[in-house]
């Protein structure tokens, strides 16, 4: 990632300048078909939203982080320094309930094995509902229309995710932003030319049992590095702190 050090600085910055109203994030939910259940999202709208207008878009796994991190006042920031152009944020919760030994958000990220017919029901009708549903209704329902970047953001499994989607021939996203992808196999990761994508995880994090992922997955992405893949190790380990700084680095680069 070009310039990793400033931006991270500035992002640093923005906690302390963020002194103006802040945007409000919405919660809401919708009625999922393919999840069969009532679903929670949160919704960022930049400073001054016009319907009328059309923004870049950042759909987003774990909607709950975007909340629990308090991450309006940084994007707020973002915007009215200029550092970015205005832009969406719709973030899909996660469902922690337990499901076959581990829980529902497990399932849904992560690809499961053929024979695992349970499973992979969980992963396919999360797969639609995140690709094709929550965009179309949150869109339709307030109101927001959205040009390219078409912008994935994702942690920890939701990194997982973002890479099966990443690594799809038809990739959805124009760019990807996954951090930390602890559970992703080198042999998963297919390189593909048509989307962006920005990758970040702690040195902490390269122990067992994921750091050999880490580690082979690292070096099978730095033979595409300079064309359209950017890996940045950093000092930590799995923290929500250092995702929500590379989050904002990777924007101003995109936006």
């Amino acid at each position: 990632m070009k310039l990793i050090v400033i931006l991270l600085f500035c992002c640093v910055n923005l906690f302390v300048s963020a002194q103006e109203s802040v945007s409000p994030i919405i919660i809401d939910s919708i009625e999922s078909q393919n999840l069969k259940q009532v679903r929670k999202f949160c919704l960022y709208l930049p400073p001054q939203f016009d319907s009328q207008r059309e923004y870049p878009a950042i759909i987003a796994t774990d909607g709950q982080l975007i909340v629990e991190g308090n991450y309006a006042p940084v994007l707020d920031s973002l915007i009215r320094n200029k550092l970015t152009e205005p832009f969406v944020l719709i973030g899909a919760y996660s469902d922690e309930t337990p499901a076959c030994g581990v829980t529902v958000r497990n399932l849904e990220y992560l690809r499961p094995e053929k024979k695992n017919k349970v499973a992979q029901t969980y992963f396919n009708n999360h797969y639609r509902f995140f690709t094709k549903e929550l965009v179309e209704k949150v869109l339709a329902k307030y109101r927001i229309k959205i040009h390219t970047p078409f912008v994935f953001y994702g942690c920890s499994n939701g990194g997982d995710f973002g890479l099966i989607l990443y690594s799809q021939k038809e990739p959805m996203f124009t760019s990807y932003i996954c951090l930390s992808p602890v559970s992703t196999q080198a042999n998963d990761f297919k390189y593909n030319t048509q989307s962006r994508l920005y990758v970040a995880y702690g040195d902490e994090e390269l122990v067992f049992p994921f750091g050999i992922n880490l580690e082979d997955l690292s070096k099978k992405m730095q033979k595409y590095k300079g064309d359209g893949v950017f890996v940045q190790p950093y000092e930590g380990g799995h923290e929500r702190g250092k995702w929500l700084f590379f989050f904002c680095s990777t924007l101003t680069e995109l936006l």
